[in-house]
């Protein structure tokens, strides 16, 4: 059996997601629901616990955890944890929404598109404001050591610089993450910054800004440096809304 797997967010936590996983055959139009998935994330460890519907054989359930890791976890840690379970449901439970109602109306595929569609926009919606507050809270600290900032343009932005800040012997080239940064980005950043044009009589650094850095930050730094001829600097994402508190309650400080 050949499946196709998508999945369709429920809730998220700061640290938790619930899914509905589905499965579409190769050549069919339509899906079914494979069955639901729970992730809870700690620095090292992820723990999922998948509640699949129907049998599926050790193949195809080896394709769909190694999906759900490079999809839905896809995080620097020590191991991901999966117990997996078969099961039907057999109720429904809501203070709102009662088993009668919610049977008597079932949402269509369709129904279930737009609801996806919709929370979708939302979160890329928060997502992005969220993003752009952030760079306007890291030139105001920037400002605040005595640097000169500006919102990068679209050409740095493509080269995963959100803000350049300068002095007259510095230009360090930010690149802020409201959340975690994993070791893959960090190289993928300090690397298309080292590619920027030199700017004369001025050292130029890589800075992350994140929430999190992964356990080996600090040795990826000193390899990345010697590999690549460029300064990296890490600042931890609360250190700046200390020195700028009025961003702390949109941004989650």
């Amino acid at each position: 059996m050949d499946l196709d797997f998508s999945y369709v967010r429920l809730a998220r936590t700061e640290s938790s997601e619930s899914y509905v996983v589905w499965g579409r055959r190769k050549g069919s139009d339509s899906k079914s629901r494979i069955g639901f998935l729970e992730l809870h994330f700690e620095r090292r460890v992820a723990h999922g616990t998948l509640i699949i519907e129907n049998e599926l054989d050790s193949e195809v359930l080896g394709k769909l955890i190694s999906k759900l890791d490079d999809e839905l976890v896809n995080y620097e840690r020590e191991d991901f944890i999966v117990s997996v379970y078969l099961g039907e449901e057999i109720g429904y439970y809501s203070d709102v929404v009662g088993e009668e109602e919610r049977s008597y109306q079932r949402a269509t595929r369709g129904d279930l598109n737009e609801i996806h569609k919709t929370i979708t926009k939302v979160i890329g919606r928060q997502q992005a404001a969220k993003g752009k507050l952030a760079e306007h809270a890291i030139c105001d600290y920037f400002e605040k050591l005595k640097y000169k900032t500006k919102i990068a343009d679209s050409e740095l932005d493509a080269a995963k610089v959100d803000v350049v800040a300068t002095s007259e012997d510095e230009i360090l080239y930010v690149q802020s993450k409201v959340g975690a940064v994993s070791s893959s980005e960090i190289r993928k950043i300090v690397a298309s910054v080292s590619n920027l044009p030199k700017v004369p009589g001025r050292l130029a650094s890589a800075v992350i800004i994140a929430r999190e850095f992964p356990m080996d930050a600090e040795l990826k730094r000193r390899s990345l440096e010697a590999e690549l001829g460029i300064n990296i600097m890490y600042i931890q994402l609360y250190q700046v809304l200390a020195s700028v508190p009025e961003y702390k309650r949109a941004l989650g400080g």
